[in-house]
């Protein structure tokens, strides 16, 4: 209870001893009979004493309609904050809690995963969610769904229900299609709103069973700016003998392809600025060849951003064409998991590229993976003319020769990254030897690798760094090497050859894919070690 209450409380006590003490012990009516007849002067002193007692007993009455007052708003405000400490977003306003609520769900709301325990919750709750259409704008219909007749049926309907509520904002679809009557009637459902669509997900589509959508999506879905694909065919004439509709979507500019199917929708190529074949995070594969996009490539004008994440260890192909693969605007370039990723390389042209990630493929159960050659390497470098500014590599279980053969085509690179996500510790040693400035790996007498480098990252995967004492003092002694320049040494190296030390590490981060990975007895030594080096004004991320 607070202060004003029980200050209230106090005077009210206070009052009546106070008045029972100096009236009623002073009154000559303790020992008056009901039978005594008073006197004249008596009753003059008994009406003052009525009307006296009368006026302290309304005074009370007052004080205790306050005292009554102040518990309640007391009580009021208890309730209040011990409802706000239960729930924080009690006194959010709706915009802040409406974006709670969109934060809450993965990118799609699937249809089997409504927001219904929202509006359950209490009535302001419900209200927000209801007026927020945002919150049902991003629908997703999975094959599960039409496991039975009911469950279809159903969900048919929480598909409208997301429709209508989401009113007219634009809409992203996930639509794992499956060619079944109930299907066919979600898909009709759509139909209307394919105008505001943004992003469009279908997950393996019969296109012989599907024409009639996707010609409804070629032509009127005008806001699509993201459209992922992967295909199934059941027509016995292939997918040649079917007459697409070419897509008028202006705004399209992401492409997320998984098999070569896609290749063969007249889509807006021309315009797109992002295109990706596979989604390693999904662990979704690419599954055709690499060289069966190169055709589509060389129409890709506008590419900013190119992606492959493919699973494909079958031997190389023979010769498949000369012609280069020019992307004038192309910046960041992942090739991941190809037995020919070589063949893209050697037709490149990206003048513009400045970022390159390159993971190989890896034969699985064996300690051996395609690299591609330096010279391609080589080759897509100089005829692009481009400045690469990173380089991320996952050598996984190349040898660390390859490795380093790759970093003498870049002796400018000022930004490395390199993760390690497999075993090969001794590989790792020689690598890290390699990279010293000066090397101090035995039989090497090579050029210096990247004098430039200025800034780099060492992650690890899959493996305790505790585990590899050897791996960590040879890293620490890498590090070490490249941090001993002065900046007066760099400026006065700056008129020398290519081959010498120009540059110091600036930054340099070394740590784990997980957290935990990392040991705490590691990162005390590194710091240890580099501390001098710290002080002097490198950043250091452990």
């Amino acid at each position: 209870m607070d202060a004003s209450v029980n200050t209230r409380s106090q005077q009210l006590r206070a009052a009546m001893r106070c008045y029972e003490a100096s009236t009623f012990d002073a009154l000559p009516i303790r020992d008056l009979d009901s039978t005594v007849e008073l006197t004249q002067g008596a009753k003059p002193l008994l009406r003052a004493c009525v009307t006296e007692v009368t006026n302290h007993i309304r005074t009370m009455e007052g004080l205790l309609r306050v005292v009554d007052e102040e518990c309640e708003r007391s009580r009021a405000h208890s309730l209040e904050r011990i409802n706000t400490f239960i729930s924080p977003t009690h006194g959010l306003p709706p915009e802040i809690l409406s974006r709670i609520f969109i934060r809450c769900y993965d990118k799609y709301v699937s249809l089997d995963c409504t927001l219904q325990p929202l509006l359950l919750v209490c009535k302001r709750w419900r209200d927000v969610a209801l007026s927020t259409p945002l919150l049902w704008s991003s629908i997703g219909v999975e094959r599960s769904h039409y496991s039975t007749t009911v469950i279809a049926r159903r969900l048919k309907l929480v598909l409208g229900t997301f429709l209508r509520r989401s009113h007219n904002v634009p809409i992203s679809l996930y639509l794992s299609i499956r060619p079944t009557l109930y299907c066919s009637q979600t898909l009709t459902a759509i139909l209307p709103h394919l105008p505001r669509c943004k992003l469009l997900e279908l997950d393996g589509v019969s296109v012989d069973c599907n024409t009639d959508f996707l010609s409804r999506i070629a032509t009127d879905a005008l806001s699509l700016e993201s459209f992922s694909f992967s295909a199934t065919y059941y027509s016995i004439f292939g997918h040649e003998s079917i007459a697409f509709v070419a897509f008028q979507s202006p705004r399209l500019r992401h492409i997320a392809a998984y098999d070569g199917h896609t290749f063969s929708l007249p889509l807006p190529w021309a315009q797109l600025t992002h295109l990706h074949l596979g989604n390693e995070s999904e662990c979704r594969p690419f599954t055709a060849r690499l060289f069966s996009c190169f055709d589509v490539l060389r129409r890709c004008v506008e590419l900013t951003d190119f992606s492959f994440y493919s699973l494909d260890h079958r031997p190389p192909p023979g010769f498949q064409g000369s012609a280069p693969i020019v992307l004038p605007k192309l910046r960041f370039l992942q090739m991941q998991g190809s037995s020919s990723d070589y063949l893209l390389l050697d037709r490149l042209v990206a003048p513009k590229l400045t970022n390159l990630t390159y993971i190989p493929m890896s034969l699985p159960r064996r300690y051996r993976c395609y690299f591609a050659p330096a010279c391609t390497f080589r080759r897509c470098i100089e005829q692009s003319g481009c400045n690469l500014q990173c380089l991320t590599i996952r050598p996984g279980h190349a040898s660390w020769n390859e490795v380093i053969d790759w970093l003498h085509c870049v002796p400018s690179l000022p930004e490395l990254r390199l993760e390690f996500k497999h075993t090969s510790v001794h590989s790792r040693k020689k690598l890290f030897q390699a990279l010293s400035q000066p090397s101090t790996l035995k039989k090497y007498s090579g050029p210096s690798v990247v004098p430039r480098l200025r800034r780099i990252h060492v992650i690890l995967a899959g493996l305790a760094w505790d585990s590899v004492p050897h791996f960590q003092q040879s890293l620490i002694s890498m590090i070490s090497s490249r941090c001993t320049n002065s900046p007066t040494q760099n400026s006065d190296s700056s008129s020398s050859t290519s081959t010498g030390p120009t540059r110091c590490l600036e930054y340099v981060r070394v740590g784990s894919s997980r957290t935990e990975d990392t040991g705490d007895e590691f990162r005390l030594q590194i710091r240890t070690h580099l501390r001098e080096f710290v002080e002097a004004g490198i950043t250091l991320h452990v």
